[in-house]
């Protein structure tokens, strides 16, 4: 479960031909608590064997789309308590002829 506060801003767009683009931003501090879950992947209880994470949590977020393609892609960056963590994910699907979807997720710890 992650609490926070920071700054965060979320924009969104769609024009007359039905293309549209969005992002959001968040940056602050945050806690990291983790929880424990039932086998229907439920949340149960704070993990008491797991540490909590407190540190500075950097993320964004945006995708664009029309009616022939779209994209969407994320990073994180996290720091704190005794951990550093950076993620990278990125998918996208082209209608051109012979184009393969693209997708990715990078994570280093």
């Amino acid at each position: 479960m992650i609490t926070g506060s920071g700054q965060g801003i979320e924009h969104s767009i769609i024009n007359n031909n039905g293309d549209g683009w969005f992002t959001s931003t968040f940056e602050g501090s945050v806690t990291l608590v983790p929880w424990t879950v039932d086998n229907a992947g439920t949340l149960v209880a704070p993990d008491p064997s797991a540490p909590t994470l407190t540190g500075h949590l950097a993320q964004w977020f945006g995708g664009s789309f029309n009616n022939k393609n779209f994209v969407v892609h994320d990073t994180i960056n996290f720091t704190g308590s005794s951990i550093r963590f950076h993620a990278v994910d990125h998918t996208s699907i082209a209608a051109a002829a012979g184009t393969a979807p693209v997708d990715f997720h990078i994570a280093s710890c």
